[in-house]
């Protein structure tokens, strides 16, 4: 008796230890990469892929950044047919850094991180950033959901 029930709690254990899952490995990406990976992509991106087209096929921006870009482009297609804002809004200027940007800081509490241009250091752009399901997003850029004492200045 003793021993079918050894092998009966033996049998459950064994089976108990064959459900467990595997734990998958959490890669956690630092916000600032996110940042710079978004920001270098965009300047890439500029003359192959549309601005909003860039935005909404971005996975790492959020729905709220998609849908405010779409609608400031399309209030201002509205306004001025064919001129539309006349500026890009995600980098808040018309002419931008041709190589890139670094990264010049991060306030990760705040939500925001700056970054300059690689070849014009007195271009300054703020995106920011919120967790969203874990991981970090870029929820705006330039002007597009960024607060205007948040905005870098344009001299």
């Amino acid at each position: 008796m003793k021993a079918t029930k050894l092998v009966l709690v033996l049998i459950i254990i064994m089976f108990i230890g064959c459900q467990s899952k595997p734990k998958k490995e959490i890669v956690k990406t630092p916000p600032e990469t996110i940042g710079l990976n978004f920001i270098n992509d965009y300047i890439s991106n500029i003359g192959n892929l549309g601005m909003v087209e860039f935005i909404e096929e971005n996975p790492s921006t959020t729905m709220k950044f998609k849908k405010t870009l779409k609608k400031m482009v399309d209030d201002a297609e509205k306004e001025a047919p064919g001129y539309g804002l006349g500026f890009d809004p995600v980098l808040d200027a018309q002419d931008y850094p041709d190589k890139g940007f670094n990264l010049q800081s991060i306030d990760t509490i705040a939500g925001y991180m700056r970054v300059v241009g690689r070849d014009w250091e007195s271009f300054v752009v703020t995106i920011k950033l919120i967790k969203e399901n874990n991981k970090w997003m870029i929820d705006g850029c330039g002007m597009v959901n960024i607060p205007i004492d948040k905005q870098s200045s344009r001299d």
